[in-house]
């Protein structure tokens, strides 16, 4: 789902004001505007399976303060191999519009 998951650098507009990004995400800024709020976040990346070719990924808890670590701490299918941590610098701007209750959601940059 594109809302969940924007990736690159798009706008979106969602007409559900509870809509949210699926990305494990920090809010670092967030103010009133006169159109309502706009929140800014950063992505906290993920963890993939350290076995060549494997497709597992998870995202972080988030930890404030501290380095993210895994929702899970071994791969569901090689459960031998180690997680390793992709950090993400993309920036995500939710723009929460009261009048047309709505939610803009402006994804800059590709995510790992």
């Amino acid at each position: 789902d594109t809302y969940e998951f924007p990736d690159g650098n798009v706008k979106l507009v969602c007409h559900d004001v509870r809509q949210r990004t699926a990305w494990a995400t920090e809010t670092y800024k967030s103010r009133s505007t006169k159109f309502g709020t706009r929140i800014h976040k950063k992505c906290l990346g993920v963890f993939v399976c350290s076995e060549e070719d494997c497709g597992f990924v998870t995202r972080p808890q988030y930890c404030r303060n501290a380095r993210p670590v895994p929702t899970s701490a071994k791969c569901s299918v090689h459960h031998h191999a180690e997680l390793q941590y992709l950090p993400c610098n993309v920036k995500i701007v939710l723009d929460i519009i009261d009048e047309k209750k709505c939610v803009e959601i402006k994804n800059h940059g590709k995510h790992n």
